[in-house]
């Protein structure tokens, strides 16, 4: 790692946290806070959705998973485009319903408070698990990273008396990306939530063509040797009709399969629901938006990326 490196990334984690400050003079109550006074366009919507869709556990272990096997597993995209057209056909509109702001509301007005909190605090559990996972890998992957400056585990060693060099550096690369993430969320709200998310997308989907043309470049033979290699191993088969049931991937498996979990995953899902309620109502058609985003966030090369 070159200081420069050092400098671009202690540079964006910066502009972030100016990102979340700016739009923090725009909180004036909590329905700000949580709705962004209905102002967020509808493409920033769409972008956040797509961004949202893909974590650091994506990155990493999608690529590997296709290297190693085939591209069957891209079935369950099918899926996905159905449940997520059922999402925003049916349950994304009651948000545009009176005044809601969060997902839990519909909930307790019909079936009572308990059921409300029952619902929002097995969100939160679940919620705080998978994404603890998710900010185990960011900070494992930036911890590798640092690993390359000189010193830096010894420095870790020092910070944290008694931790493993190694380990105190992943403990404070956790922790780094946790504190800036819970700053300019709690300044920002979700106009900062929903922005960066655009700005994220731009960035990694950026990265991720650069490096595969790096990495093609490197290739002998190039797009055409790829291709010459990977066919005859069967690691470009995507469509699999079979009835097999001990198989993983089938499309009939991707279809349905998909289609119940995208509809669990994202009908109540509390943080996709707000980033919705936040749109304005002139583009309604935030329900349009959300059916786009769940489109691109299922064929986009984001999630195509692997092949």
């Amino acid at each position: 790692m070159q200081p420069l490196d050092l400098v671009v990334l202690g540079g964006y984690l910066a502009d972030v946290l100016a990102f979340g400050a700016r739009f923090s003079r725009r909180q004036w109550s909590v329905r700000d806070y949580f709705l962004s006074g209905r102002q967020i366009p509808w493409w920033a919507l769409l972008g956040s959705i797509v961004a949202t869709e893909t974590s650091t556990v994506t990155l990493i272990s999608v690529p590997g998973y296709a290297f190693g096997g085939d591209l069957t597993f891209l079935q369950l995209a099918f899926g996905y485009v159905v449940g997520r057209i059922v999402v925003a056909g049916v349950l994304l509109p009651r948000l545009f319903q009176g005044d809601l702001m969060t997902a839990y509301q519909p909930l307790t007005a019909r079936f009572g408070v308990g059921v409300g909190r029952l619902s929002a605090s097995v969100f939160l559990l679940t919620r705080s698990l998978s994404d603890g996972f998710r900010l185990f890998a960011t900070g494992f992957v930036l911890s590798a990273v640092l690993a390359t400056l000189p010193a830096s585990e010894g420095v870790s060693s020092a910070l944290l008396p008694g931790v493993d060099g190694s380990t105190a550096l992943l403990v404070l690369s956790v922790g780094l990306i946790g504190m800036t993430t819970l700053a300019y969320t709690l300044l920002g709200g979700m106009t900062a939530v929903i922005l960066s998310d655009v700005v994220q997308l731009v960035v990694y989907m950026s990265d991720a063509v650069v490096v595969g043309l790096v990495l093609l470049a490197e290739i002998p033979g190039g797009w055409g040797e790829v291709m010459a290699l990977a066919r005859p191993a069967g690691k470009l088969v995507i469509f699999d009709f079979g009835l097999d049931l001990t198989r993983s991937y089938t499309f009939w498996s991707g279809l349905i399969g998909g289609m119940f979990l995208t509809t669990g995953t994202h009908g109540p899902i509390r943080c996709s629901c707000s980033a919705t309620s936040a749109v304005g109502h002139r583009a309604r058609p935030a329900e349009h938006s959300s059916g786009a985003g769940s489109w691109c966030s299922s064929s986009s090369p984001s999630f195509w990326r692997s092949a």
